[in-house]
């Protein structure tokens, strides 16, 4: 029996269906070669680029991008933002939903509308576009990386699609909506970008603490508004993070600078943690030391020594830090108080301290 060849919309659905699969895309961009279809040509060399990459080849790929783009992610062109797209292997990985170019980041949309203050916090607003609708596309299949620009409801209608099982990355989605997707299903999300302005409420904070929908989590970050001026076990509701799941599981940590001053009762809180090995706090971070306990310090100094780091030296206590670490620009080697100052602390902590500079210009 002879076989009867796949259209395009069969092997398109191969693709979706299998998407670490480099078959399905070898069959399809044969079929568009056939027929002088470009994107025959883009998915061709975007697999061999993914192997090989080449200069040539990347330059290729981003005239035949600019060019055709919005043909090739079927609905999504609607809601996506036409900066940030990245295709691997001939298909959308990494996107943001949002307006197009035009107006982006200025808090107006397309239209110049101004929505810079849904929600009461800039720059998220509810695209007029139908994200339920859109959510039923299949070009979703291949899309890794998320990068919302919308509403809770609006994000929640998106991230509900079945088609976004292939999803590892989302940023700036809320508080609420990372609880709404830790009470969910199942999904592969590693990394989680929020914007925390307001604690999490009572169900909102259980889901978290079991983080049941996102055992893959191992990256967190966004919540500077939320350790501004706070402590890790005080005003904000914090136990949700340092009692739960999330501290049995989390590797990075991204606090903040707000952060800084509390450190104390972040190590504190954090002490208990088996898997947590960073917690940036922006020039200041915290790691696992040689015997793996979680009390080295890296601090970056580029100009005059911090005043938000001495005050958070001046709060630990003796022994909560075994190591210090200072990385200083070559302005710091000029500045041999800054360096006393610091081996003070270290010597007051029980800590060794360390400093790394660059080395010295040659002159010519």
């Amino acid at each position: 029996m002879t076989e009867v060849p796949m259209d395009e919309e069969q092997l398109l659905s191969q693709v979706f269906a299998s998407p670490a699969s480099d078959a399905p895309r070898i069959a399809l961009a044969d079929h568009l070669t056939r027929r002088g279809d470009p994107r025959g040509e883009f998915i061709t060399l975007a697999l061999s680029e993914a192997k090989k990459p080449s200069r040539k080849g990347k330059k290729r790929l981003d005239e035949l991008q600019t060019l055709h783009w919005t043909s090739w992610v079927g609905s999504l062109s609607n809601v996506l933002s036409d900066s940030g797209l990245e295709f691997h292997r001939g298909f959308l990985s990494s996107c943001i939903i949002g307006p197009k170019r035009r107006g982006f980041g200025t808090g107006l949309g397309p239209k110049g509308d101004d929505l810079s203050t849904v929600g009461g916090h800039p720059p998220f607003f509810s695209l007029a576009t139908d994200l339920g609708e859109v959510s039923k596309d299949p070009h979703w299949c291949t899309v890794e990386r998320l990068h919302m620009f919308a509403t809770d409801q609006a994000s929640e209608e998106l991230l509900a699609s079945p088609h976004l099982g292939n999803l590892r990355s989302i940023r700036n989605i809320s508080l609420s909506t990372l609880a709404w997707l830790a009470a969910g299903p199942v999904r592969l999300i590693e990394k989680a970008n929020v914007h925390a302005y307001h604690p999490p409420s009572e169900s909102e904070a259980s889901a978290l603490i079991a983080l049941g929908g996102l055992p893959h989590l191992e990256e967190l970050d966004g919540f500077w508004a939320l350790c501004q001026g706070k402590k890790a076990t005080e005003g904000y509701a914090f136990p949700w993070l340092v009692d739960g799941q999330l501290s049995r599981q989390l590797r990075t940590l991204n606090l903040g600078v707000y952060a800084v001053i509390a450190m104390p009762d972040w190590l504190e809180a954090l002490a208990r943690s088996t898997s947590i090995e960073k917690v940036d706090c922006g020039d200041v971070q915290l790691v696992r030391d040689s015997n793996n306990r979680l009390a080295q310090l890296e601090i970056e100094i580029r100009g005059p020594f911090p005043g938000h780091v001495g005050r958070m030296l001046e709060t630990l206590k003796i022994g909560a830090i075994s190591t210090i670490v200072i990385h200083g620009t070559v302005g710091l080697a000029r500045r041999p108080d800054t360096v006393e100052k610091l081996r003070e602390h270290g010597k007051r902590l029980g800590a060794t301290v360390q400093v790394i500079l660059p080395a010295p210009r040659k002159k010519s």
